[in-house]
């Protein structure tokens, strides 16, 4: 058994470039009142070859599982080896972060010790992704809104990810039904037994954001992200506010229409009548959904314009079935009673068709 004042836990797998930069960073850290838990989902020896000379430079348990465990379970089988140890405070680190500075961990512990009322605290981070390196904290509007009652959390994770928490031996492990509520909800769970947190805006770990990690699949899942957010909500009573319920109506609300939008799309020729201002800004709109459309359409189109993504609509005529194609039209409001009459004049006025973009960021129905 061993007995050190902060347990490190790391669920890995198969990542042992990343893995690598971890552990030599918690082997530089000027506070060594610690152990390492490893729990090792990987699919071939790799991570506990890499694993092995590092145990003579730290305390380390390494565990290899037999059979995948999945992200959420296999941290915490990490936690429940190191529950069979003697700790005071836990921290998670995931396989592709690592502690910034060499005295990220005695801040850390130090924000615990000077803290005994707090349950947990954490951290700003350095975020490294595709599209660059930036600092990340909590703003004084959050942080506000944090003291004044931790629910919130469900409304947006202030907090950040569990590489950036420590907290204190509670024996509350992460819910394995969830991936994307996952780290907010353990965070209600733990403030619910005691709201008292601390926290530093300095960036004492660094995340590395991957494309192809679960964060990134859950992002292009809205409905994995409504169902949790239900799920959660449903779980935790302490949560059943007036605020939290319109909260997570407001997600529902979203979902459908977002649904709606891409099933309005769906095996169709789609097109923006209107390539202005009010046209690029549906255009962002529409792609910030994820919803694709085949270019812009104008009445009448210069005959020197060289851009091949915008047509004329008598261009629409000549290529496609009327029936097929629809229109986001995205003009000017004293205008589209113009656009109406120009699609009857054309025989593409097929009310079910048709959507509006209004200038306040809203599509509705057809005219």
């Amino acid at each position: 058994m061993l007995e050190n004042k902060i347990a490190i836990c790391i669920p890995a797998y198969n990542n042992v470039k990343g893995l690598k930069k971890l552990l030599d960073s918690i082997c530089n850290q000027t506070y060594k009142d610690f152990f390492v838990v490893i729990s090792d989902d990987s699919t071939s020896n790799d991570v506990e070859n890499l694993v092995a000379p590092y145990t003579k430079q730290v305390p380390i348990i390494y565990n290899k599982n037999e059979v995948p465990l999945g992200p959420t379970a296999n941290t915490n089988n990490a936690i429940k080896i190191a529950d069979g140890n003697r700790y005071e405070y836990l921290k998670i680190m995931h396989h592709d972060d690592f502690f910034t500075y060499d005295y990220s961990l005695q801040e850390f512990a130090q924000m615990l010790d000077e803290n005994p009322e707090c349950s947990m605290a954490f951290s700003g981070t350095v975020q490294i992704g595709d599209g660059g390196i930036y600092e990340r904290c909590i703003s004084e509007e959050q942080l506000r809104l944090l003291q004044q009652d931790y629910c919130i959390l469900c409304t947006g994770n202030y907090i950040g990810a569990p590489s950036a928490v420590i907290i204190r031996k509670t024996y509350l492990y992460l819910d394995e039904t969830l991936k994307w509520d996952v780290d907010w909800e353990w965070y209600i769970r733990i403030l619910n037994r005691n709201n008292k947190f601390y926290c530093t805006r300095l960036p004492l770990v660094s995340i590395c954001m991957d494309s192809s990690n679960v964060t990134a699949f859950c992002q292009q899942n809205k409905e994995l992200m409504l169902r949790e957010s239900m799920y959660a909500y449903k779980k935790n009573t302490f949560l059943h506010k007036e605020k939290y319920a319109s909260a997570i109506l407001e997600r529902v609300y979203l979902y459908i229409y977002e649904t709606e939008l891409k099933n309005f799309c769906a095996d169709s020729k789609v097109f923006i009548y209107g390539a202005g201002v009010y046209g690029k800004r549906c255009a962002t709109y529409l792609e910030s959904r994820g919803i694709d459309f085949d270019g812009f359409v104008i009445t009448q189109k210069d005959e020197q314009s060289k851009d091949e993504n915008i047509f004329a609509l008598s261009e629409l005529i000549s290529r496609y079935n009327k029936t097929l194609v629809k229109f986001f039209i995205a003009v000017k409001e004293a205008y589209t009673k113009e656009i109406k009459k120009v699609l009857l004049q054309n025989d593409f006025y097929v009310p079910n068709n048709i959507k509006i973009y209004k200038a306040d960021n809203t599509i509705i129905g057809s005219l």
